[in-house]
């Protein structure tokens, strides 16, 4: 694949920008085979568990891992602003409500304690990265995802990717939390092979609570994507969060709703994991599931329980 050989159709758009946080190679888990996962930013949702809050903001974001600070200094004079500054114990200290995300730091930074996360990229940029892969996905009948944050935050952009990456014959899958318009959802889903939604809590205020919104959009996107057949195919998503939504109840619900669809391949049961707490650290940001433990191997089978039981397909991990 080159340049030139891009549709006609796409060539409008590619130009188009957005914002992505990350380009993952050779993954094996967000979808079958091996594939490309770009990440995007932004996303309306605050879950309290959020594994990757540098995706939550669409523009570029400082990321400070302390671990890696070796404390030269280089960075105190390198900010235009003077947002670094240095503690008693030696520590370098950056104030965010002042800092630009400008990047400045990460220049002189030789540990990489310091890096911008989100950078713009065309869709021209995106598909040119896919190439590189292209050889695996059909070796191994895997494809391209598009995940985030939240990708349909920026649709388009999403859209563009997702199109494209259909002409050529390349599988395509999307990761969403299900908090966007129907309206904005179903003009890719004639480019869409697989969709992985998420259902996070099955009472509206609960979902609000945890997440910053609502969950009756979400359900009713996943009961018009049941209706569709037979593409694309529709996995959900149920990431357990230990004193979230890891009651019988909520999962008993959870199962009842999923057993009046049709189109749904399976349920996935994610559990909880610490893996984001370095990466609030980084944002500056206080996590709000610090204090909340993985939940252990017997407890997700019990759980599995719950929907095996009502003849739901249900695999404990991605």
């Amino acid at each position: 694949m080159s340049q030139e050989s891009f549709p006609a159709a796409l060539t409008p758009h590619a130009r188009l920008q957005g914002s992505v946080a990350r380009i993952e190679r050779l993954a094996v888990h967000d979808g079958p085979g091996i594939r490309t996962v770009v990440f995007l930013k932004g996303c309306p949702l605050r879950c309290s568990w959020c594994s990757s809050p540098e995706t939550q903001r669409h523009q570029p974001e400082l990321l400070f891992d302390s671990r890696r600070c070796t404390r030269c200094g280089a960075c105190l004079s390198a900010c235009p602003v003077e947002a670094v500054s240095t503690t008693k114990d030696g520590a370098t200290h950056t104030d965010r409500s002042i800092c630009e995300d400008c990047g400045h730091c990460t220049r002189v930074c030789v540990s990489g304690a310091r890096r911008i996360v989100g950078q713009t990229f065309t869709v021209a940029d995106i598909l040119h990265e896919i190439e590189k892969d292209e050889v695996f996905y059909y070796r191994s009948g895997g494809g391209v995802t598009i995940s985030g944050g939240e990708p349909m935050a920026q649709p388009a952009f999403t859209g563009a990717i997702l199109k494209a990456c259909a002409e050529r014959g390349i599988h395509t899958a999307l990761e969403i939390s299900g908090y966007v318009p129907w309206g904005q959802l179903i003009l890719l889903i004639d480019f869409l092979d697989l969709i992985y939604v998420d259902v996070k809590h099955m009472h509206d205020a609960v979902h609000r609570r945890v997440t910053g919104v609502g969950n009756r959009m979400i359900l009713e996107n996943i009961r018009n994507l049941s209706q569709r057949r037979p593409r694309p195919v529709v996995i959900l998503r149920v990431p357990v969060i230990p004193g979230i939504n890891d009651s019988e109840q909520n999962l008993e619900q959870t199962a009842g709703f999923v057993q009046k669809l049709q189109n749904i391949e399976r349920v996935e049961l994610l559990p909880f994991h610490r893996y984001g707490l370095h990466s609030y650290a980084a944002t500056g940001r206080v996590c709000g599931s610090a204090a909340i433990q993985a939940p252990s191997d017997e407890r997700m089978r019990q759980l599995a329980n719950i929907f095996g039981s009502r003849g739901i397909t249900v695999q404990i991990g991605g």
